[in-house]
Parts: structure tokens; C-alpha cells; sequence
């Protein structure tokens, strides 16, 4: 009988909880409307109501998109009189963003040649609560053509 013997320790335990927060910050940039969102927000701060017009969306939906964005630390809210305005958090965000940017246009050709990511079916992006109005190409999926509010709308709540 083979016996597996799991040996814990503080560095261990850095070590994972240190993983955890890599993989949340990751799960939070997994979603196309965040990141359209943390584009918009790129530019400077903004309120629920500019966000949901950008956005394409109602209130509540852009809301709910901004919880997740403070849940994991990307973004501030302060409030303002009636409003709650949104803003980046840290700025090494724009940072992140510039840097997926130029891994999608680092080699056009190279990007080009990889059409299997345009057979995600739209389904899958169901969770981002984003609905394609035709077909998506490899060159519609750099963070600019996201950001074109009339290529998607937000889905309703379930």
C-alpha cells in the first residue's frame, strides 16, 4: 500500500496563499467587460452611469461588474454627493493592460496563424455577459476592439 505524506510548513502556506491571489487577480482579468471596463477606466475616473452607457448596460449590471473589479483590487470607489465615481486603483493596472496589448500585437502573422481562438463559441463567453453581434475574428479580440461598445451588449441577469 503506498502512503502519501503531506508535509506542511510556513512557506508552504506563503507559498499557496500567495497562489490564491495570483489566480484572483487572473480570474478578474478573464472577463472581456472588466477589462473593458478597466480600459474606460484607464483614461480616468467614472461613474456607474458613464460606465453602464459605455457599457451598453443597465445600472445594476455595471454595478455588479464594479464589485467584482473592487473585490479583487483593481478599482476605487469614492462617493460623491448622489454618485459613485470608480477609479484604478494602482496604476501598474495601465501597465498590465499596455503589456497584454502589445502580447497580442507583439507578431501579427503569428496571430493570425492561431484561428482556433476564433471557434469560441459564444456561449463560453456567457459568463462575461457579453453577446458578439456577428462573427469574431482573431483580429477583434486586442483589448481596442473590446472596447467598441456597439460590437457588444450586456447580457440581462439571470
Amino acid at each position: 500500500m503506498l502512503t502519501a505524506v503531506l508535509i506542511t510548513s510556513d512557506i508552504d502556506e506563503d507559498r499557496l496563499l500567495h497562489e490564491n491571489q495570483q489566480a484572483k487577480l487572473f480570474r478578474s482579468l478573464a472577463d472581456p467587460t472588466r477589462i473593458a471596463i478597466l480600459q474606460l477606466l484607464s483614461t480616468g475616473q467614472r461613474s456607474v452611469k458613464e460606465i453602464a452607457l459605455f457599457l451598453g448596460c443597465s445600472h445594476p449590471a455595471a454595478r455588479r461588474m464594479l464589485t467584482g473589479l473592487r473585490w479583487s483590487e483593481f478599482v476605487e470607489m469614492r462617493r460623491d454627493g448622489n454618485e459613485f465615481l470608480y477609479s484604478l486603483r494602482d496604476d501598474r493596472i495601465r501597465q498590465i493592460l499596455r503589456l497584454s496589448e502589445e502580447l497580442l500585437n507583439d507578431d501579427d502573422e503569428e496571430a493570425a496563424s492561431h484561428q482556433y481562438i476564433t471557434a469560441i463559441p459564444s456561449a463560453l463567453m456567457a459568463p462575461a455577459r457579453l453577446i458578439p453581434f456577428g462573427p469574431v475574428d482573431s483580429h477583434l479580440l486586442s483589448a481596442s476592439h473590446l472596447l467598441s461598445a456597439s460590437r457588444f451588449h450586456c447580457a440581462s441577469a439571470s
